[in-house]
């Protein structure tokens, strides 16, 4: 399980909501949902988009996508 509260915060910031989020994404707001809530993973794509479409630098992926919830 991984914890997205940083990848949730940033998705407000720059896309307002997750629908937002997951239309720029390709995705719908349940698959952007079920990813945020460790209900599936996300892929190595999506990773990569989502990195782009939200300005996040490589060197801090790990604290977006790769933190161990507690």
């Amino acid at each position: 399980m991984f914890d997205y509260t940083d990848l949730k915060s940033c998705i407000k910031s720059k896309f307002k909501n997750q629908k937002n989020f997951g239309v720029a994404m390709g995705l719908c707001h349940h698959q952007i949902w079920n990813k945020l809530n460790n209900k599936c993973e996300w892929t190595q794509s999506q990773i990569s988009k989502a990195v782009s479409l939200l300005g996040i630098p490589t060197s801090e992926i790990p604290q977006y996508f790769f933190i161990e919830a507690e």
